[in-house]
């Protein structure tokens, strides 16, 4: 009977130190959350895909361990297939993510937002009436982010990751003066992998 009693004491002890590590990493999660700035690299690749050049960048701000939102700002210039007429972008666009793992900006995402692109037309080539468009489409995603090992530079945390992602770009707004062979306006179903970099300050 008093060995029963110990053992009962020892797992309420063991008990009460577990729940008490665990507050107060959660806690610290809580009180230290990330913020990670990531170069957008696949704006570069589809901006030389196209005869041109491109950049981006997003930042991801963690709320709680489950959630963050991410702003990111993206500008391509390149070659229509119209001869001679050229593409300049600017994209704006706002995404909440839920990462159900609760492991930080890891792993598994859901993500859905808004995008929005403006687009303006140049060029010696037949140039459309109205030289601009703007595209406004709302996006779920389900994704996968694979964050590799950091190395440090001073007071920065340098990381690569791959993003690989999936989901439907529905387009709410679209003013129609896109050459009619240009697609930049693609919607529906769509595949996408991406390697960035992010840089992240050491807390």
């Amino acid at each position: 009977m008093v060995l029963l009693k110990k053992n009962i004491y020892y797992k309420i002890i063991f008990l009460s130190l577990f729940l008490l590590v665990a507050s107060k990493s959660f806690a610290q999660e809580k009180l230290i959350p990330r913020t990670i700035f990531t170069l957008e690299t696949g704006y570069l690749l589809s901006g030389i895909k196209n005869n041109g050049w491109g950049l981006g960048f997003s930042i991801e701000q963690q709320i709680i361990n489950f959630l963050s939102v991410k702003g990111t700002f993206s500008h391509l210039t390149f070659v229509t297939s119209t001869e001679n007429v050229y593409c300049a972008t600017v994209g704006l666009s706002l995404f909440a993510n839920l990462y159900p793992f609760g492991n930080g900006l890891d792993k598994l995402y859901f993500s859905g937002g808004c995008s929005t692109d403006f687009l303006n037309y140049f060029g010696s080539g037949n140039v459309p009436d109205i030289p601009k468009d703007t595209v406004t489409s709302l996006i779920p995603i389900i994704g996968w982010k694979q964050n590799f090992p950091k190395f440090d530079i001073k007071s920065l945390q340098i990381r690569c990751l791959i993003d690989f992602y999936t989901g439907w770009q529905f387009i709410i707004q679209d003013s129609h003066n896109l050459p009619n062979d240009l697609n930049y306006t693609s919607h529906g179903w769509f595949f996408e992998l991406k390697i960035k970099i992010s840089i992240e300050k050491k807390h």
